[in-house]
């Protein structure tokens, strides 16, 4: 079969055999490019409506996008290729990421830099060698994607490092010339063409070089240039400039300092793990992000995530591999905010505790805060840093610790969305999601070898890191223990999260998730515990208002509180869906702390919404024959807006696993009543859009519940 690739880096194009093939206007395109830059993951639909059409979309935007969706999926099955498969609350298209550049490219980034010079330059050549043109060519303009371009920054930068290893000076004088005649401002690629002048023999032209830049930057931004190209200009005029080399990358300490507090770089990272498995998305952006702050720009990001999906692993295990490219050091506090065993560090703790690392005698360091806040800033200002604050609780906590100098980085991971940090201070966040499947079985292997029952044995851990390692140390612990034993024992639901928890250790998955439970507010701790009540795999803001009997814009912001504590996710508006392992958490707590009394009134509740709800969108796909009524159940506002027979279509097909679910979870109660009821109101939807298997589990569903209920007409 002929090889498939989908290009983004350029005109968005599919390709199949070497050639374009045909696929349509700008809509079909930007559709394409959204699902191909998230292979194998869900895109919402409200996000495919926000990215192509903005605030304006046209009233029948979403029978556009079903008709591109089978116009692309013809397309693809003329040429034999990955299927679009239709998962709420959106769409995923089913394709190996190499077959996507844009992923092709993070790959052999993240090779590259892993490799000998050689390989590198040709790795990253061929990288290089993927923009066809600009990014995302060809489809609405509302759709834009900046992080390829800084991908492509990166990229480049690496490969013009591994030639300038390679002595390949005079070849990167006639390319990087130009793009520094262009962009005074972009530092690192100067830094780069001092270096390839220089040992070229070209030394004065190297100094000219800094002083046109160094004009540039005083000029547009009113700054000397940053440290290493500072650095760069005082080897030279020194004439001893080392080339370049892995181990010399960078300077570990660009300018002498008057003070003794100052007199040497700083080097406090914790060791990290032997390889990550996957992450190159997050990889490569962190890696723009340096590139941003190299430029002189003020770089602050956020990575966040639910607890043990592998936030510390990442960044720690990042940092290692950019070390080089902060010459005067690296600063790494745990800030313990969500730590079991001891409540958040307070910033004064932190800043003594930098302030140490820094080189200022204990005696030294001021009593009050804002002193230490002054000297700690004096002390890096001008720096060239990375600060590394783990484990945040709160933006609060993390401000006083943000540098001044707008060329040091700052990372910082939370569980919690520290969106004061974005509006305050314009961090970048990015939220960490478990690991693609094929990742999820490398890092198993990586603790307890290969093994052909690996795949399932990631699919129970949910693919979430800690579970995943938990998972492998367990099989690696014991020459006894097989894969098809712990896949028994975590296949049961009732029992996986006590497996997931290693003997003699207390940072299980159910023990952090505990942690995060614990530390919500009060409100918004009621409202997780409702949600463990809820049957289903998505839950939205009314079907939470008629559980915990609370208007629904309140409901509404109980779960974005959630959402912002990555308990749950809002992948689409109004649809919260947990991870997996946190939803069998959610049950588990809900039998714990709710009584028999609370659950039953909460799936009564839960009951009534859907059997209301499904009654108004079966009127809208058409005429009703049964006596069923359930008008007046729950007021007009406290139900979603059903309006026509397309909004109705929608209703079902995104409800339709939550209603199978509440209808077992409604059977085995006892509900016998409500189940044939609830069934009965589904049957517009089978008329309106045939269903087999789907359909038959409800009808059957719906008549044993008739038969228990001895209601002859609800057996019809």
């Amino acid at each position: 079969m002929a090889p498939i690739r989908f290009q983004l880096l350029g005109p968005v194009q599919l390709v199949h055999g070497g050639e374009p093939v045909p696929i349509g206007g700008p809509g079909v395109r930007g559709l394409l490019a959204l699902l191909a830059l998230k292979p194998g993951k869900v895109v919402g639909l409200d996000d495919i409506i926000d990215a192509l059409w903005g605030h304006d979309p046209p009233a029948t935007v979403r029978t556009i996008i079903h008709g591109n969706v089978s116009h692309l999926r013809r397309i693809l099955r003329e040429i034999d290729g990955p299927s679009i498969l239709t998962t709420p609350p959106g769409y995923r298209l089913d394709v190996d990421p190499d077959r996507v550049d844009v992923h092709r490219a993070h790959a052999l980034l993240d090779r590259a830099s892993l490799a000998t010079p050689e390989v590198a330059a040709a790795l990253l050549a061929e990288a290089l060698a993927l923009w066809q043109g600009p990014a995302l060519g060809g489809v609405p303009d509302s759709l834009r994607a900046p992080e390829l371009e800084d991908l492509r920054l990166a990229v480049h930068g690496a490969r013009v490092d591994a030639d300038l290893e390679l002595g390949r000076h005079a070849e990167l004088i006639v390319e990087l010339s130009p793009i520094v005649r262009a962009d005074p401002l972009a530092e690192r690629t100067a830094g780069q063409l001092m270096r390839a002048l220089y040992h070229a023999g070209r030394r004065g032209d190297a100094l000219e070089l800094y002083r046109t830049v160094s004009r540039a930057t005083l000029g547009t931004l009113g700054v000397e240039p940053g440290t290493e190209l500072r650095w760069l200009h005082e080897r030279v005029l020194n004439d001893d400039l080392p080339a370049l080399s892995r181990e010399s990358a960078a300077p570990r300490w660009a300018l002498s300092r008057e003070s003794d507090a100052a007199a040497k770089p700083i080097s406090q990272l914790p060791a990290a793990v032997p390889s990550l498995a996957g992450r190159g998305d997050e990889l490569a952006w962190l890696d723009a992000l340096v590139t941003r702050a190299e430029a002189g720009e003020t770089t602050i990001a956020v990575v966040t995530g639910t607890a043990g999906v592998g936030k510390s692993t990442l960044v720690v295990w990042w940092a290692h591999r950019v070390a080089s490219r902060f010459p005067d050091g690296v600063l790494f506090a745990s800030l313990r905010g969500f730590d079991p065993h001891h409540p958040p560090l307070e910033p004064a703790e932190l800043l003594t505790q930098f302030l140490l690392g820094l080189g200022v005698e204990t005696a030294k360091i001021p009593e009050l805060l804002h002193e230490r806040v002054a000297l700690y800033r004096s002390l890096i200002a001008g720096r060239r840093m990375l600060v590394l604050l783990d484990d945040a609780r709160t933006a609060e906590q993390v401000r006083p610790l943000l540098p001044p100098s707008a060329r040091t980085m700052t990372v910082v991971t939370s569980r919690s969305r520290l969106d004061g940090l974005t509006v305050s201070n314009a961090a970048k966040q990015r939220v960490l999601g478990t690991l693609a499947p094929d990742d999820a079985v490398r890092l198993i292997e990586e603790l307890a070898g290969p093994a052909d029952l690996n795949h399932a044995l990631a699919r129970l851990c949910g693919y979430l890191p800690l579970a995943l390692r938990i998972a492998g140390a367990r099989l690696s612990a014991s020459a006894l223990r097989t894969a098809e034993e712990l896949i028994d024992e975590l296949g049961n639901e009732r029992t996986r999260l006590a497996g997931l928890q290693v003997e003699g250790a207390e940072d299980g998955v159910r023990a952090a998730f505990d942690v995060s439970f614990r530390g919500l507010p009060g409100e918004i701790a009621e409202t997780f515990l409702q949600l463990g009540t809820v049957p289903g795999v998505l839950v939205g803001p009314h079907v939470m208002a008629a559980v915990a009997q609370i208007p629904v814009t309140e409901a509404r912001r109980r779960l974005r509180a959630l959402a912002a504590h990555n308990l749950i996710a809002e992948t689409a508006r109004d649809v919260f869906v947990p991870h997996d392992l946190v939803w069998l958490y959610l049950r588990e707590l809900a039998e714990q702390e709710l009584g028999e009394k609370e659950r039953d009134e909460a799936l009564g509740w839960t009951v009534r919404y859907y059997q209301a709800v499904a009654d108004r969108a079966r009127r809208r796909l058409g005429p009703v024959a049964d006596p069923l009524d359930f008008t007046g159940v729950l007021a007009d506002d406290a139900m979603p807006p059903i309006r026509d027979f397309t909004e109705a279509h929608d209703w079902f097909a995104a409800e339709w696993p939550n209603l199978l679910a509440v209808l077992d979870a409604a059977f085995a109660a006892g509900r016998h009543d409500d189940v044939w009821r609830l069934a009965r109101l589904g049957h517009s939807y089978r008329v309106a859009c045939p269903l087999l298997d789907e359909w038959t589990r409800m009808a059957d569903l719906g008549v044993a519940a008739a038969e228990a209920a001895g209601d002859v007409a609800g057996q019809c």
